[in-house]
């Protein structure tokens, strides 16, 4: 990972296609961010990666709430993650996501939400 000043990372992702977006997270990111998640918490579940996820978040200072409730018999999460980065932005975490909870628990996201300024889902552990 490296420091990129806010103006520049959304002029870039401003100016790539959806599908680009979609095809950067699919073949390059998923796996790049599961490297670097392991790289700092020295192992790759899910309870790590969030746990790097929220870490991550923060420290690049942007708002992330996360919440967890129990649903029949299993427990949900619930994140929404504000930014202003553009709805591009939103749309390469949101993929990642995708990816790495299938790839985890072999769940699909649920109540997915992707705007400009935020992008929010809730998944089943």
């Amino acid at each position: 990972m490296i420091p990129i000043a806010k103006p520049v990372l959304v002029q870039l992702f401003d100016n790539i296609s959806e599908d680009k977006i979609i095809d950067i997270a699919t073949n390059t990111g998923r796996s790049a961010i599961k490297e670097i998640a392991l790289f700092m918490k020295h192992k790759m579940n899910l309870e790590s990666f969030l746990e790097w996820f929220e870490i991550r978040m923060k420290s690049s200072f942007i708002e992330i709430s996360h919440e967890k409730y129990d649903c029949s018999n299993s427990e949900t999460h619930s994140y929404i993650v504000k930014h202003d980065l553009g709805k591009n932005w939103s749309l390469y975490p949101k993929v990642i996501f995708e990816f790495i909870l299938q790839d985890l628990k072999g769940k699909p996201l649920k109540n997915v939400s992707v705007t400009s300024t935020m992008f929010a889902f809730d998944f089943e552990e």
